[in-house]
């Protein structure tokens, strides 16, 4: 079948595959776009390159999947598009925009504890890896993942109990950072709007 596609897209862009010698600029230029269309015709998906950023901007990761599997998968991703062999209407995030998804990707508990140690984010996702593999190491431990993987919900905090909310919880909640909607936490905006100049602003 892929042999069938292949012969398919070469004739519909004008490559000869057998007596052509790779010479010809123009030759070449043909056949990398015909790379091109074969991986979409393979995939069924036009514009395969803009499948993958939208994946990589939007996607959150699978429960169970540890985090170091998360980032390399990304990478992949990532490398598939940067090879010139995938169509794309979309341009390639920034490193800066890359990291804010992966953090985005997460759990808002992971978002939560990251947040509380680094003042902003960094394009290089190195430190947010490592402090990842940390946190799912302990939900490891803790029976966390375990609940998981058997359809169980985790314990819930107090906090959590039927709008209950316990005065620490309260006391500690108006020192947590500002949350940007349902997308977790946002480092672009971290005013206290609990001070007058802020929320004159």
């Amino acid at each position: 079948a892929a042999t069938t596609i292949w012969h398919k897209v070469l004739e519909e862009n004008g490559v000869n595959a057998i007596d052509d010698d790779g010479t010809n600029d123009t030759t070449h230029k043909n056949f990398m776009t015909c790379v091109k269309f074969f991986c979409e015709e393979l995939a069924n998906v036009t514009y395969l390159g803009d499948v993958i950023i939208r994946f990589l901007r939007h996607a959150k990761k699978p429960a169970l999947m540890a985090p170091d599997a998360c980032f390399r998968r990304r990478q992949t991703l990532l490398a598939y598009f940067d090879s010139g062999l995938l169509r794309s209407r979309l341009s390639r995030p920034t490193a800066y925009e890359l990291a804010e998804a992966v953090f985005l990707a997460f759990p808002r508990g992971y978002q939560e504890k990251f947040a509380e140690t680094h003042e902003e984010l960094d394009a290089d996702t190195a430190a947010m890896k490592s402090a990842f593999m940390q946190y799912y190491a302990t939900d490891v431990r803790n029976g966390t993942l375990e609940k998981l993987k058997s359809g169980k919900s985790p314990k819930k905090r107090p906090s959590e109990d039927k709008g209950r909310s316990s005065d620490k919880h309260r006391r500690t909640s108006r020192r947590s950072p500002k949350r940007h909607g349902r997308r977790g936490l946002d480092y672009r905006d971290r005013r206290d709007h609990n001070r007058p100049e802020d929320r004159e602003r």
